[in-house]
């Protein structure tokens, strides 16, 4: 879902090393990006509760971050493809387009 990308995509080098921490580190918290939907995120454990919490602002410089496509997503599918479909099961439908189960 994620891939290493160029530095200057992310408004800070702290983000980006987040984002993309080793593999094998760990860390309490997981930070997340999800790019079909423009969305950062703070990955809650399961051993806390689980879920997540989208984020506007970075977390290290302030900058406030992208808009999220969440909702013109859907509102798209279902104005011009006619689907109608949740978060839980938009990406297993094989009716969906496949320009929207990535960020290319």
């Amino acid at each position: 879902m994620l891939s290493v990308g160029n530095k200057k995509e992310f408004c800070c080098e702290e983000m980006f090393l987040h984002l993309f921490r080793l593999a094998g580190e760990k860390s309490e918290l997981h930070f997340g990006y999800y790019p079909v939907f423009r969305e950062y995120f703070i990955d809650y454990k399961e051993e806390y509760g689980g879920g997540v919490q989208l984020i506007k602002y970075c977390c290290w410089c302030g900058k406030k971050l992208p808009s999220s496509l969440r909702e013109e997503f859907f509102d798209t599918l279902e104005k011009e493809y006619k689907i109608e479909t949740d978060i839980g099961e938009y990406n297993e439908r094989p009716d969906i387009p496949q320009e929207f189960k990535s960020d290319e």
